[in-house]
């Protein structure tokens, strides 16, 4: 298998067998299946044939901070990925934070104010008091409103990170061989985990 065999089985098609029967799954297309699952984008739910009346049912019940926690591991584990190695300790807000600007298109202020969610969710899983969750409502993922609150949108995080996805993987496809070899060594020890 080559570099670039690996950098497509973490962006893009996963579960190859391995020889003890296991299959390899790719964290970051793991992410984005239960994150597919948890705002109930159609192709996931489709095969249960709810009915109207259940599917706005569901709606109503989404599971908020389980999406608000994916969508930051994803920011997390993608900000390794282009680093191509884990953050050194007091590092992880910087790798965040850049990440959010690069690829997911914040400004820096906006990308302070994910952290400050990631950490809200990750250590007391409570939201910030001048933060808001919304499920629908603008197409960006954040924005500030007029009384210094911010909102976050859980469907736009969706759209954000497959954006994302799309553009960090062509970025990581064009690099030189010896950054593509760095990629694919980083994402063997850590992009993947294996299941029976």
């Amino acid at each position: 298998m080559n570099d670039q065999d690996i950098i497509n089985q973490f962006f893009i098609r996963d579960g190859e067998i391995q020889t003890n029967r296991r299959s390899k799954i790719s964290i970051l297309l793991a992410i984005i299946d239960d994150l597919q699952f948890c705002i109930l984008l159609y192709k996931r739910w489709k095969t249960l044939k709810l009915s109207p009346e259940q599917n706005a049912e569901l709606r109503k019940n989404l599971p908020t901070f389980t999406i608000v926690s994916l969508f930051c591991t994803a920011v997390d584990l993608l900000s390794r990925v282009i680093n191509k190695r884990q953050p050194r300790p007091g590092q992880n807000g910087t790798y965040f934070k850049n990440c959010a600007t690069q690829w997911f298109g914040l400004s820096q202020v906006e990308a302070d104010q994910l952290w400050l969610l990631r950490n809200s969710i990750s250590h007391s899983y409570s939201l910030n008091s001048r933060q808001i969750v919304i499920q629908y409502g603008h197409g960006r993922l954040i924005r500030q409103t007029t009384q210094s609150y911010w909102e976050f949108y859980l469907h736009a995080m969706y759209i954000a990170l497959d954006k994302a996805k799309r553009d960090i993987y062509n970025q990581l496809s064009n690099e030189s061989s010896t950054n593509k070899s760095a990629t694919a060594g980083y994402l063997t020890n850590h992009g993947f985990f294996y299941t029976n």
